[in-house]
């Protein structure tokens, strides 16, 4: 059992964080309640039994790598989807726009005239 269960628990966490956002949204939770609380639970998690259990004991992490580890988790988790999020919605709508009016368009720039 010890063999299989570095292969099992952590594709079993995010089973289990899908689920969990799936009942939080059909038992009417917010959306950032329900999409955040999973992902917060399988962080900690992870971080737990990476403490708890590494694969060799001389991988075991210092307490400034956990904190690093959980730093990146929260930036890459929380902080740059929110920031992301915003440039598709405020600058392809723009760049859509330049284009079809034939600004900058390299399809534009192709077309040869016909006599």
């Amino acid at each position: 059992m010890r063999s299989v269960l570095p292969y099992v628990w952590y594709p079993l966490f995010f089973a289990l964080a899908i689920a969990m956002f799936a009942f939080m949204l059909d038992g009417s939770a917010p959306l950032l309640a329900a999409l955040y609380l999973p992902i917060a639970l399988v962080a900690v998690c992870i971080v737990v039994l990476e403490l708890l259990d590494p694969e060799r004991r001389d991988w075991r992490p210092v307490w400034r790598d956990v904190r690093a580890d959980a730093a990146f988790m929260i930036v890459v988790q929380v902080v740059m989807p929110r920031v992301l999020c915003h440039w598709p919605c405020s600058a392809w709508p723009r760049s859509i726009m330049t284009h079809r009016r034939g600004h900058g368009h390299i399809i534009g720039r192709w077309r040869h005239r016909r006599s």
